[in-house]
């Protein structure tokens, strides 16, 4: 009764503009809730399309073991340091240089045991251990694997070589 009342108190013109500006506000809020479930969407896809930790380290190891570079490139963050110990000093190469290194032995079987094991686990980084045994020595990939904006990289590894005993 009371809203009733105050309308009937109101112009004719003075209640469109009201009717107008609350139909403005109810397509604000609705574009807004649209637009919320369109980010949620888009965001879930995305995510949806980034290698887990498990399947980065499964790309490099068939990079190093079997020669099968797809992937590699992806999963190799920017910035990626790349040890490699010789003898007594290390080599330390970036993304580019080891994406060649790949690729001077794509597709070439390395006649060696790969095994994994996990060093280190959480929900910010993973370092796995990744042995190449050879008849003569193991080389030795400390892989680093890190959760970044863009998904889960590579983003170090440190190769050493020991011989088999």
């Amino acid at each position: 009764m009371i809203v009733t009342c105050a309308l009937q108190t109101l112009s004719y013109r003075q209640i469109n503009n009201l009717k107008y500006n609350i139909m403005k506000i109810l397509k604000s809020i609705m574009l807004g809730l649209v637009m919320l479930a369109v980010c949620n969407v888009a965001g879930a896809t995305n995510r949806a399309d980034k290698p887990t930790k498990l399947q980065v380290l499964d790309i490099f190891m068939n990079a190093a073991a079997h020669g099968k570079l797809a992937g590699l490139d992806e999963v190799m963050d920017k910035e990626l340091e790349f040890n490699m110990k010789r003898g007594e000093r290390t080599i330390t190469v970036n993304k580019a240089q080891a994406l060649d290194f790949y690729k001077a032995s794509e597709n070439v079987e390395q006649s060696c045991k790969c095994t994994s094991s996990v060093v280190e686990d959480n929900d910010r980084y993973a370092i796995m251990k990744v042995e190449m045994k050879y008849d003569t020595y193991t080389r030795v990939n400390l892989v680093t694997i890190k959760d970044t904006v863009s998904g889960w990289k590579i983003t170090k590894v440190d190769t050493s070589v020991v011989n088999n005993t």
